[in-house]
């Protein structure tokens, strides 16, 4: 069984805090790290702290939705973690795409919404030639994108933009990329689209599973 950390609220962190300082091999065992503290008052320094002596994990997940990008680029500063394959998280894409860089053998990435209203997203700059899975809006999802193993992509919609981005585009950042080894996709769609069908078939004949959101009216 993988060990489990899971930290939700500020008293959580002070004791695992606590408890690490004590017994030391306590935090090099954690292996997956699940870390969503909504808490304004938990400082950077001390979920910092935590990532720091918890050099071993191979999954993360940090949402900390009252975290501003400042505050996000202090947390992730000289932060490695040779294991890690796995990282889900709400960082904005500026501090995020700096950490990603120092970890490329990551095999699964979901993000929330970009930071980046006009400007190309940071993730074009980040290479993860082991990616198997990613989860993320369309224009930052296909900016990550590099690795030929892909089998798995969730495409999300935060924004406007996000919607007006035809699926042509989505399959054409793939190229020349395999998108055709994709199996599984979750994508937003325009009803008025009715090429959309005939589009995801010739793209990606190996597809068995399919989730379509429709774009709201």
């Amino acid at each position: 069984l993988q060990p489990l950390l899971f930290l939700s609220t500020r008293l959580h962190l002070d004791d695992f805090l606590s408890l690490s300082k004590v017994i030391k091999r306590l935090a090099l065992g954690v292996e997956s790290l699940h870390v969503t503290i909504r808490d304004k008052s938990v400082s950077v320094t001390s979920i910092h702290q935590c990532l720091l002596h918890t050099k071993n994990i191979t999954d993360l997940e940090l949402i900390l939705p009252q975290l501003s990008t400042i505050g996000w680029v202090r947390l992730f500063r000289d932060l490695r973690f040779p294991r890690l394959r796995y990282i889900r998280s709400n960082a904005p894409h500026t501090a995020l795409a700096a950490f990603l860089m120092r970890h490329r053998r990551i095999t699964y990435l979901s993000v929330e919404r970009c930071n980046r209203s006009k400007r190309p997203c940071d993730f074009g700059a980040v290479s993860l030639p082991s990616l198997s899975a990613v989860t993320g809006p369309i224009a930052c999802v296909t900016s990550a994108i590099s690795s030929k193993l892909l089998t798995y992509a969730s495409i999300s919609c935060y924004t406007q933009r996000d919607f007006s981005t035809p699926l042509v585009d989505f399959t054409s950042k793939l190229s020349p990329l395999p998108a055709s080894r994709i199996t599984q996709l979750s994508i937003p769609f325009d009803a008025g689209d009715v090429h959309f069908a005939r589009h995801i078939a010739e793209a990606m004949p190996r597809l068995i599973l399919l989730e379509v959101i429709e774009k709201p009216r």
